[in-house]
């Protein structure tokens, strides 16, 4: 099954062509509010960041009904069999969001991630550190009315004043080169999430 669905940032509309496999739903609500989350963090970095989108975003999103079909997916593109999701593509436009059926909370974490990924994608090339520390922060963010909510304690901008070198805005939108921190693995970089 095959749905679209339109929104619009401070860019222009966001197309999001939704695809379910092996029995996976997406009811309409949901879909909604995860259109609604994605237009929210878009219009945050946006603002923040200042990374400039194209007239138009485009996304596909594929939801996995079949735990052993999302396993074998994800082992294909060389991830962890218990990932919730991943992002792969960028500017060419090949932008795919996959993610395994789950309750509604745990989907919500995982799309606002692998979106940030996405939305990021469109900045100056980032570390994964960094990659993963703003994805981190925007999926543990909350929603008050129109505003997202993300929060971070001044131990974790500690972290990141002293290992990456400034905040997150001069990270993205500055010329420097970007600090790359010791130990590019999976932990290291989830560690230095909550530096963000």
């Amino acid at each position: 099954m095959l749905l679209a669905a339109l929104s619009w940032c401070l860019a222009g509309p966001i197309s999001i062509d939704v695809e379910t496999l092996d029995g996976a739903t997406l009811d309409r609500g949901t879909r909604i509010r995860l259109e609604y989350m994605l237009w929210q963090v878009s219009e945050l970095y946006s603002h923040r960041l200042g990374i400039d989108y194209p007239r138009t975003l485009r996304l596909k999103m594929t939801l996995h009904g079949d735990p052993e079909r999302f396993r074998k997916a994800a082992e294909a593109v060389g991830l962890q069999p218990w990932v919730g999701g991943w992002f792969r593509g960028g500017r060419d436009g090949t932008n795919e969001a996959v993610f395994r059926a789950v309750a509604e909370p745990e989907l919500v974490r995982a799309w606002l991630h692998e979106t940030s990924h996405f939305l990021v994608s469109y900045g100056r090339p980032a570390p994964n550190w960094l990659n993963e520390g703003l994805a981190v922060a925007i999926e543990t963010s909350r929603a008050e009315g129109r505003d997202l909510i993300v929060s971070t304690s001044p131990r974790n901008r500690a972290v990141l004043a002293r290992e990456g070198g400034g905040s997150v805005e001069t990270m993205v939108l500055g010329d420097a080169p970007f600090k790359d921190l010791p130990g590019e693995t999976v932990s290291t970089r989830y560690i230095q999430a909550w530096a963000l």
